[in-house]
């Protein structure tokens, strides 16, 4: 049986969608959030934005 991982935070939470644009605004209305980066990653083909939320960040 593997070792237990034990941590103590969370670095960053990654939320899969068919429509990063319509993500944003959702997540904007709903919690009143504002990006905090974009990027894109070619090789991985996919469009990236994040939010700060507090010290965490949620992408």
């Amino acid at each position: 049986m593997p070792e237990k991982l034990n941590t103590n935070f969370v670095d960053h939470i990654c939320i899969a969608v068919k429509d990063v644009k319509q993500a944003e605004k959702d997540y904007i209305k709903a919690f009143g959030w504002e990006e905090a980066y974009r990027y894109v990653d070619e090789p991985k083909k996919i469009r990236v934005t994040g939010f700060m939320v507090g010290p965490r960040r949620l992408k």
